[in-house]
């Protein structure tokens, strides 16, 4: 025993200093880079969108809970007040990442109450372009 410490206690710390030096490194990769989130078309938006944090989204397979990779997304403070206020949906593509917001009050669709962001094995474009190459 070192100091009142047991060795669980010491693995605890360890975990949350693995953390938190992790939680620093992130941010740090941050530093210049833009947010890789659609924010409306290209020849309107002008602003820079200095990102601030990371989405991240882990991939693998839902029956046996293994996963096989991370997705991780820089994300701008415009677009996390987006997702946080509730009004906005983003539909997200996994296999060309790119990114849709959808004003949920103007919507036809009704969505699940807290649903703010829906991944997307495949988008519309990516299914046509498939069906092309198939062809």
């Amino acid at each position: 025993m070192l100091l009142g410490y047991n060795s669980l206690t010491l693995d605890f710390l360890t975990e949350d200093l693995d953390k938190n030096i992790n939680e620093f490194l992130a941010k740090v990769e941050l530093e210049g880079r833009q947010c890789h989130l659609n924010h409306g078309p290209q020849h309107l938006d002008i602003e820079e969108h200095n990102a601030i944090n990371y989405i991240c989204q882990n991939l693998g397979d839902t029956q046996s809970k293994t996963v096989t990779g991370q997705i991780r997304i820089p994300i701008c403070e415009e677009c996390i007040n987006g997702l946080l206020s509730g009004e906005w949906l983003l539909v997200y593509c996994i296999t060309c990442h790119s990114s849709q917001w959808i004003y949920k009050s103007e919507s036809r669709l009704d969505f699940k109450e807290g649903l703010n962001l829906l991944w997307l094995d495949e988008c519309p474009a990516c299914e046509s372009k498939q069906k092309e190459v198939e062809e």
